[in-house]
């Protein structure tokens, strides 16, 4: 059988566990430098260039990708992903990548953190466009040096200017820890939207992964209980598709990609903020608008930190 030998430049750590002898699946959706695979045991991944961020599930290669099927097999042999009649991935020598985690001896004190937001704040005038629910983020840091609601922004699209009163009402809801009321609305942004991952799916996906976080590395950062977030997803599962819905799953367990995790870092702890730049300017440059929507969601969700509420 005669392959097109694709090389493996890295691999998630939960893609690779994926990738046992004898395992196969099929090809979820193809395009011109992505493709997702579900495999026989329901689990997805996917496979991306050089330019795709890293994540616990992604694939990434050294080379262009053919334009993979829908519903086309693949199987494990080897340390090769035989995907097809004529193409190969070998990830034999691929060096796994894992997901960092922020130590709570690693963190600055939750007073200090707003600090360090306004440092990344300083540095949006400096991104690319926003798109998507990127426009909502100047009328979210006026809430959060107000303390009340604004009116939205001038630009935005018809999507936007929909998910605006639950956006306002959650990061509301964040500065006086409403609960209920935080998990109440970002449940009617979940499926808002186009393409494979919703602009609203995007958004709950990054305020869900900061409260994660702030809960890993601040125990008892408030007083008011959280729901169990991955329990919260999968309430939701219904309101959107599966690639939107495991990457949502990930999220509230703590995984996403690489720039947003080098982003918490940073607003977290100590370490060097120089790159803060081209840290934020991969993460919106996800997609569409996707990272743009996360964005706004991690900017909401540390709306929680942002009054000094917080026992951590």
């Amino acid at each position: 059988m005669d392959f097109s030998r694709i090389y493996v430049q890295h691999i998630g750590k939960v893609a690779r566990s994926f990738l046992m002898p004898d395992s196969g699946g099929k090809v979820l959706a193809g395009f011109s430098n992505a493709a997702y695979l579900y495999s026989d045991r329901d689990e997805l991944f996917w496979l991306g260039t050089i330019t795709t961020p890293l994540h616990q599930r992604c694939i990434q290669t050294t080379g262009s990708l053919p334009r993979l099927t829908r519903d086309t097999p693949f199987m494990v042999r080897d340390r090769h992903l035989e995907i097809g009649l004529d193409t190969d991935l070998d990830f034999g020598s691929a060096p796994i990548w894992e997901a960092p985690c922020i130590s709570p001896s690693e963190a600055i004190a939750t007073e200090d953190i707003p600090s360090r937001i306004c440092e990344a704040i300083s540095i949006l005038g400096k991104l690319p466009e926003p798109a998507g629910f990127g426009s909502l983020i100047p009328a979210i840091i006026t809430i959060s040096q107000t303390q009340d609601g604004s009116r939205i922004p001038c630009k935005h699209t018809p999507i936007t200017n929909f998910a605006w009163s639950a956006v306002e009402e959650i990061a509301i809801a964040c500065l006086s820890h409403d609960t209920p009321k935080i998990f109440a609305r970002a449940g009617d942004l979940v499926g808002l939207g186009e393409g494979l991952t919703p602009s609203g799916d995007d958004f709950v996906g990054g305020l869900i992964f900061c409260i994660k976080k702030l809960q890993s590395v601040y125990p008892g950062f408030t007083t008011v209980e959280f729901p169990d977030l991955v329990d919260y997803v999968e309430s939701r599962k219904s309101c959107t598709h599966l690639i939107s819905f495991t990457i949502l799953k990930d999220h509230a367990l703590g995984h996403s990609v690489e720039s947003l995790h080098q982003l918490m870092d940073i607003l977290l702890t100590r370490r060097s903020s120089g790159n803060i730049q081209s840290i934020l300017t991969d993460l919106v440059q996800m997609g569409h608008s996707t990272g743009w929507d996360i964005l706004a969601g991690v900017l909401t969700g540390l709306l929680l930190v942002s009054n000094r509420r917080n026992e951590g």
